[in-house]
């Protein structure tokens, strides 16, 4: 497959950059990006996907409420700690 980009001057430095630092061609640039990227979202949807699959989810106990009213329920357990009458 022929790929072809129009690219900011900024692209075309880091690119040029990149050739010159491996001594490859832009293909090699692209290719190895593309690799890259691909590992790194995968990676990430399987990570998510394993942690949602696992029993951590739904392990604790507390209040239903606590994600919405949790700086009330905060309030209330520092007032309590710092009560020193």
């Amino acid at each position: 497959m022929r790929v072809n980009a129009r690219l900011d001057e900024e692209h075309q430095k880091k690119l040029e950059a990149l050739k010159q630092m491996d001594g490859v061609s832009v293909t090699a640039v692209v290719v190895e990006a593309i690799d890259l990227l691909y590992e790194k979202k995968v990676n990430k949807a399987k990570k998510m996907k394993d942690f949602l699959a696992s029993d951590f989810i739904g392990c604790a106990e507390g209040a239903e409420d606590l994600s919405e009213n949790y700086k009330d329920y905060l309030d209330q357990t520092l007032s309590n700690k710092h009560d020193h009458s």
